[in-house]
């Protein structure tokens, strides 16, 4: 399981797809996945959705920074 994962939607931080992202988790037979976008949560109902229609648990959740500082990192539902 990936617990830290970004796509594009993470400004500076990703540079995937959540597309491209849901299907190396297919790939890869991952059961359980997590996206974690950076002070957003742009592509989180495309990632939910995705991985529900491959047989991956999504997690989703927000890494909270002030100034490039990392304050939180939030997910719901819990590891």
């Amino acid at each position: 399981m990936f617990l830290n994962c970004h796509t594009y939607h993470s400004l500076r931080y990703g540079t995937i797809s959540v597309e491209d992202l849901v299907m190396l988790a297919v790939d890869h037979k991952l059961k359980v996945m997590a996206l974690t976008y950076i002070n957003t949560v742009t592509g989180i109902y495309q990632f939910y959705k995705l991985c529900q229609e491959n047989g991956i648990k999504p997690i989703v959740g927000m890494d909270i920074r002030v100034e490039n500082q990392q304050y939180y990192i939030c997910r719901y539902p819990q590891i």
